[in-house]
């Protein structure tokens, strides 16, 4: 697993990356509920700061990345 914290002046962006299996079901893991709280509260939570959160498979494993603006 490896997990990445950066900022700049507009925002900060949290990247949590594995080289496993992945989700059974990708579109459901992409989804807003998929009969688990933890990626749903997460998305949540993001949206309620003006962030976003991207679920990404890149070939093996699973990319998720979360970005927050950064209030003026």
């Amino acid at each position: 697993m490896h997990i990445e914290l950066s900022s700049s002046d507009a925002l900060v962006r949290l990247t949590v990356s594995d080289d496993g299996s992945g989700f059974a079901e990708r579109e459901g893991a992409r989804a807003a509920a998929r009969g688990g709280w933890g990626l749903p509260a997460m998305r949540e939570r993001t949206e309620a700061l003006g962030g976003s959160l991207r679920i990404e498979f890149p070939g093996k494993g699973t990319r998720l990345e979360v970005d927050i603006p950064v209030p003026e």
